[in-house]
């Protein structure tokens, strides 16, 4: 089972202390787990947890443990985001003010960030997280920014089957099973959403990969006739490599500059595809369960 490689850095965002406080904090510094609790009773005011300004690009990650809230993203254009019991949410952006607001309750969970500014010399990470579906199913953001920027997400399905999503209503830009890792890279990415229609829960990860950068790895699986893949706009220009541990063969097929390519990759084989705008990539197993590693590196 595999995920995107990454190291966090997060910043402590203290509810209520003005971030210009914050500044002098070591942003880049390994300081995951250093979040600020909220816990919002029935009447309470909304709690501010960044405080501007604007021209410092953050990305705040919120995450609900019990009740349900409202995420105030306050700048040129005001609006809200709601988030529910399981979920961590990765804002970025240039915000005047981020505040939560309870509307279910007890309301309670955690919020951190990093300064954008920062993040790029070490890891490219934007933020990283975990969804918990309830039973039922749904759709749910994990990520949100102000500006359409190339983003790629990755997601391990650590329970249950999900579909990730670059919206709420549209289709599936990949589905992942348990246990399986996948990804997706959007050049204008502007939100990413997971689905599911059954209890599940997945880990994901944002990174920037508007700069060379990677791999970002992770592990699949499947049977006979199974296909996986992972998802390309095309303008990105990528390499993919795909480790075949198999016991069985898997078919690769991929589009490079218009042209597609299919090719098998034989047990204890390793295929990488020549760098550039990839606009596809699938593969197919045969012969039974089969693993492979996949690893995608921005040129």
């Amino acid at each position: 089972m595999g995920r995107a490689n990454a190291r966090t850095s997060w910043v402590w965002a203290a509810g209520g202390v003005a971030a210009s406080c914050l500044l002098a904090v070591a942003v880049g510094a390994p300081l995951a787990g250093y979040a600020a609790p909220f816990s919002l009773p029935m009447g309470s005011p909304p709690k501010d947890i960044w405080n501007g300004p604007a021209g410092n690009r953050v990305a705040a990650k919120v995450s609900v443990s019990s009740g349900s809230v409202k995420v105030n993203k306050i700048a040129a254009a005001t609006s809200f985001t709601p988030l529910m019991t399981g979920v961590q949410c990765v804002f970025e952006g240039g915000f005047d003010k981020l505040s939560i607001e309870g509307t279910s309750f007890p309301a309670e969970g955690s919020s951190e960030y990093r300064l954008m500014s920062q993040h790029t010399a070490s890891d490219r990470l934007v933020g990283e997280g975990s969804i918990s579906f309830p039973g039922g199913g749904g759709t749910v953001g994990f990520y949100d920014s102000d500006l359409a920027s190339r983003r790629l997400a990755s997601v391990t399905a650590t329970g249950g089957v999900v579909g990730l999503r670059s919206s709420r209503m549209g289709s599936n830009l990949v589905s992942i099973d348990a246990g399986d890792w996948s990804c997706a890279i959007l050049s204008n990415a502007t939100g990413y959403f997971l689905n599911t229609s059954g209890s599940a829960t997945a880990a994901f990860a944002i990174q920037d990969v508007s700069a060379t950068c990677g791999p970002f790895s992770g592990v699949l699986r499947g049977q006979t006739g199974d296909n996986d893949s992972i998802s390309l706009d095309g303008t990105c220009p990528v390499s993919v490599t795909l480790q075949n541990a198999g016991p069985a063969t898997v078919t690769v097929t991929h589009v490079l500059n218009g042209t597609p390519t299919s090719e098998a990759v034989a047990p204890g084989a390793t295929l990488t595809t020549p760098p550039g705008a990839l606009s596809q990539y699938t593969w197919t197993y045969s012969g039974g369960l089969t693993t492979v590693n996949l690893s995608v590196s921005i040129q």
